[in-house]
């Protein structure tokens, strides 16, 4: 793999994972990098279509006024250009409480 991306946002540099189609980034030993879809989707065991799909059921949750359920994918903590990107710790969180084909839902453990 190649080294990693850094992408400078209100010239404050970021940590930036890219998928290895995007350039085969990794992150850097910063404490929390920022993952892409790919990255996001393969850790979680989904596609990245799959991920996109939360994504928008999770936009059209606000969008009705209803507040995100745990299970939920959270809002990308950035967007470059028109790419979501969440933390590393944002996405393991999502995993661990989301429910999905063999898994409880929460609460009924």
């Amino acid at each position: 793999m190649s080294q990693a991306a850094a992408i400078t946002q209100a010239d404050a540099p970021i940590s930036l994972c890219l998928s290895e189609e995007q350039g085969g980034a990794v992150p850097d030993q910063e404490d929390d990098p920022y993952l892409d879809t790919e990255v996001a989707a393969r850790q979680a065991g989904v596609t990245t279509e799959s991920l996109r799909v939360y994504l928008k059921r999770s936009r059209r949750r606000l969008s009705e006024g209803r507040d995100l359920r745990p299970q939920d994918l959270p809002l990308p903590d950035i967007t470059i250009g028109r790419s979501p990107a969440w933390r590393q710790s944002t996405i393991t969180s999502w995993i661990a409480n989301r429910t999905g084909p063999g898994r409880p839902a929460a609460g009924n453990v």
